[in-house]
């Protein structure tokens, strides 16, 4: 009887092993802010924060103002979609809409309030549909449409020079993708190739055509002369930008990933401020890799997130913030406390007991044994 005991308890932790339920860094601390916090729509789509750490995200219904304690929205003259926001080195924030876009100030009780840009732009370039991407470059604001890039200087606009306030370059299909890198900017022109900013031309990326193809949605730094691009089903690419280099310009990076990011599709992305990479997805949540695209951690639905789909994921202050079809997600990535909740235990029970021994993590929870390897 003895004998078989010990068996049958062998044989359920052999089990146990090869089917260890998670990482044993466990969940960050998250919090999560629904419409029920913040009172308008459940969708967002872009997140920035200014010199004063007040932070604003681009909401359906508008821009939402948030202090750390009080939530108010910022409304739209036309009452659309708000898609993007930046903030230039005055901290002045920028917005790009559907249709429209422009700034917000404070009034003379210090409420932000919406000034609209676009009215003065000549009416023949406001036939596009919407303004998806916004920076504040040291050359100008650049506002990023489905037709045109438009390049706004303040300091024309200042002097009142009427002439310079906008630069405009239109695109020979579908602006779809855009960023400001390594001191550049490019965007992605449907089916045509890649384009980056030089001076005064939005000239294409040479070397480019293989992955004119591609449908590109993130763009971001990999090294001195390279960036990281990631395509919709297409997994992810380096593009070399050093001129003086020979041979292949753009080639397909070898990663173990590939394979999720063609099954979940990567929507955007950005770097962390230790260097990491977190990739925003349509249908997988959000994952974080280290410099060299390793896997370090899936964040996605549980509890404090309510869709996989995250439209955009970035870094302030070291808090990262998911920009959800569901809600904001606020991340403490500095923070050295980990969570391991009901989502990360097969089955959830008590945990009765907790130690390290030889590198692993043994956590006895009920009369089950999980074991996370360092």
């Amino acid at each position: 009887m003895k004998k078989y005991t010990i068996l049958i308890i062998l044989i359920f932790f052999t089990s146990f092993f090869f089917n260890v339920c998670a990482q044993e860094m466990g969940r960050p601390i998250m919090k999560l802010y629904t419409k029920k916090d913040y009172g308008w729509h459940k969708q967002n789509w872009d997140v920035a924060q200014d010199l004063r750490g007040v932070m604003y995200f681009a909401n359906v219904n508008g821009v939402l103002e948030y202090d750390g304690k009080n939530w108010k929205l910022i409304s739209l003259p036309n009452e659309t979609v708000v898609r993007t926001l930046a903030v230039d080195d005055s901290g002045r924030v920028y917005v790009g809409s559907a249709r429209e876009f422009g700034y917000l100030a404070p009034d003379k009780s210090g409420e932000m309030l919406y000034h609209s840009l676009s009215v003065e732009l000549d009416s023949m370039y406001l036939d596009f549909k919407s303004v998806w991407f916004c920076f504040a470059t040291p050359e100008g604001i650049l506002f990023s449409t489905d037709k045109y890039v438009i390049k706004y200087n303040p300091t024309a606009h200042n002097l009142n020079s009427k002439d310079s306030i906008f630069t405009v370059w239109k695109a020979d299909n579908k602006f779809i993708k855009a960023e400001y890198v390594n001191n550049r900017f490019y965007v992605y022109d449907l089916g045509k190739g890649l384009r980056h900013l030089i001076g005064d031309s939005l000239n294409y990326v040479p070397g480019t055509d293989k992955i004119k193809g591609q449908n590109i949605l993130s763009i971001m730094p990999y090294s001195k002369n390279q960036i990281l691009l990631g395509m919709v089903a297409g997994g992810l690419w380096l593009l070399d930008t050093d001129n003086s280099s020979s041979g292949n310009k753009v080639k397909k990076l070898d990663t173990e990933l590939n394979s999720f990011f063609t099954k979940n599709g990567i929507y955007n992305g950005s770097q962390l401020s230790n260097g990491n990479y977190v990739f925003a997805t349509k249908n997988g949540g959000a994952l974080i890799t280290t410099p060299g695209i390793k896997p370090v951690q899936l964040i996605n639905k549980c509890a404090e997130m309510k869709s996989n789909r995250v439209f955009c994921a970035k870094e302030f202050d070291g808090v990262l913030w998911l920009c959800t079809n569901n809600g904001i997600v606020k991340i403490e990535t500095d923070s050295e406390t980990n969570i391991w909740d009901k989502d990360l235990f097969e089955p959830a029970e008590t945990v009765n007991d907790i130690i390290r021994y030889k590198g692993r993590l043994y956590i006895v929870h009920r009369m089950v044994f999980t074991i996370w390897t360092l």
